[in-house]
């Protein structure tokens, strides 16, 4: 770790300086719209009609707006305040701020400021889980997502892949391939930040 920093001042260091380069990640190219799209096409088959839905980890809110303008009732969580602040002017800019009941910071290892059975559906989407290094905090943030969604209500959860990221790192930067840090990506999956991107678990199949 950077100075003693831990894993979770990392990532929201990483967030706070990357608001408006985050928003735009998913719609900057082909690829990213493509992942956007295929996520909200298996949304829209997975998520009830209509009910509130919890976008935890959502960033600068890219889907809470869109599934809001679909007419959903969202809440976005983040742990990033500049996250949050940029996410509720797209909000007032979208006209949907009578869909988002709330943008809380906070953590999704502790939704404390959530009762039991809260939600229709909770969204932990992109990177949220994979910036969370120790695996019974992983756990920990997979429980209260489901605690607080409502018997029968459903839990979508994306995260990073550790076979596509060395991919890229072989197909881009084959000279680094045999550093160190490429081989405790591969081998454990985590990397501490420090070379281009912040705090990560890249996952495989097993874990």
């Amino acid at each position: 770790m950077d100075g003693g920093a831990t894993s979770a001042e990392l990532v929201k260091s990483y967030y706070t300086e990357s608001v408006r380069s985050e928003w735009r990640r998913l719609i900057q190219g082909a690829k990213q719209r493509l992942e956007m799209e295929t996520t909200l096409h298996f949304l829209a088959q997975s998520l009830p009609e209509s009910g509130l839905i919890l976008d935890a980890g959502g960033g600068p809110g890219r889907y809470t707006i869109e599934l809001a303008r679909r007419g959903y009732d969202m809440v976005l969580l983040d742990m990033t305040p500049a996250n949050l602040v940029f996410a509720q002017r797209q909000i007032k800019r979208a006209r949907v701020q009578t869909r988002v009941r709330g943008v809380v910071e906070g953590t999704i290892v502790d939704f404390a400021h959530f009762d039991d059975e809260s939600f229709d559906a909770a969204l932990c989407l992109g990177g949220p889980l994979s910036h969370v290094l120790d695996a019974g905090a992983r756990a920990q943030a997979v429980d209260e997502l489901l605690r607080v969604v409502k018997p029968g209500g459903v839990v979508a959860v994306s995260v990073m892949g550790r076979l596509s990221v060395l991919a890229l790192e072989l197909a881009q930067f084959p000279e680094e391939i045999d550093m160190p840090i490429h081989a405790q990506i591969r081998d454990a999956g985590s990397y501490f930040g420090g070379n281009g991107f912040t705090a990560c678990h890249f996952f495989c199949r097993k874990n």
